[in-house]
């Protein structure tokens, strides 16, 4: 007859299958419930303090501006601004924008409407920014050189001067709801954009950028990721879609007289819609529709693209 185990034992699992497999689990277990608490009460915590941040941030227009001048690295003013605790964390709404050129090679970028976030929890999503600047519904005008080097040429009317992108050169800037027009100068093709959504990050590899845009009356948006060098001369982008109808993603076509009548005066500021309007031609669209997934890269003399269509009607 065998010995019965000894009480003591029991208790610590001693010759008992599978209690002392199950104690690490169980402490583990303890571990992962105290930081789950921690986390919510230190999320309830930055709520409670949010709250109460925002009558003393709308108090303190010189410190708002202080911080978007330490931020965005440029020299800020504005007319109004409203500031607002979402649950993502600080929402200052900006009203009258003026970001100047700190070179003083380009006047001053004007916006009328522009949001600047902080996210509170970005330290849960590596590689995510703790701030971001938004500009909410401007209208683009972007040119692509005989070269092949893209230039932001017109923004709400403005000119940007070709030496002084100051929106893109701004470490994180995202689109909200944005009107762009592209322009091909070796082509003369434009293509009209609606609803853009996009976003430019700074980095010391260069600029990373990501876009989901509607083509004018388009249903299916295009979405759009790409890496590029700092001046663009270089860099590669993956673009796709799914049943993107042809006559939404037609380009139109302008004569070489026409371009040159309209883009040739530098002095001047460009204008989309008249020069859409006045150089546009008479095209047959395009029927059917495709799925589209394309791979291109582009540097000085040298252009690849990898095209795969799935087309329909």
């Amino acid at each position: 007859m065998s010995n019965p185990v000894p009480e003591v034992a029991v208790r610590e699992g001693v010759g008992v299958p599978g209690r002392a497999r199950r104690r690490p689990v169980r402490a583990l277990a303890r571990v992962l419930v105290w930081f789950t608490g921690m986390a919510l009460l230190g999320a309830l915590a930055l709520q409670v303090a949010g709250w109460w941040l925002v009558p003393w941030i709308d108090a303190r227009p010189e410190w708002v501006q202080s911080m978007l001048v330490r931020e965005l690295k440029r020299p800020v003013e504005f007319a109004a601004f409203r500031a607002e605790w979402r649950r993502s964390g600080l929402l200052l709404e900006l009203r009258d924008l003026s970001i100047a050129d700190p070179t003083g090679r380009s006047a001053p970028l004007r916006l009328e409407r522009a949001e600047f976030v902080v996210h509170i929890y970005a330290w849960t999503r590596p590689g995510s920014p703790w701030t971001e600047f938004r500009v909410v519904a401007p209208r683009l005008y972007v040119e692509r050189e005989g070269t092949g080097r893209w230039r932001l040429r017109g923004f709400d009317g403005q000119r940007v001067d070709a030496d002084g992108n100051v929106l893109l050169d701004i470490g994180r800037v995202s689109l909200r709801d944005a009107t762009v027009e592209l322009f091909d100068r070796a082509s003369g093709s434009r293509w009209h954009f609606d609803h853009v959504y996009a976003r430019v990050e700074n980095d010391w590899l260069g600029r990373r950028f990501g876009a989901h845009a509607l083509a004018r009356s388009g249903k299916q948006p295009v979405r759009i990721a790409c890496r590029s060098e700092k001046d663009w001369q270089s860099g590669r982008c993956f673009v796709a879609g799914r049943k993107l109808a042809l006559r939404d993603w037609q380009p139109q076509s302008s004569s070489a007289q026409d371009d040159a009548a309209t883009f040739a005066n530098t002095n001047s500021t460009p204008n989309p819609e008249s020069a859409r309007t006045a150089s546009a031609k008479v095209v047959a669209p395009w029927p059917g529709e495709v799925d589209l997934a394309m791979w291109f890269d582009w540097a000085p003399g040298r252009r690849s693209v990898h095209v795969d269509l799935g087309m329909r009607g």
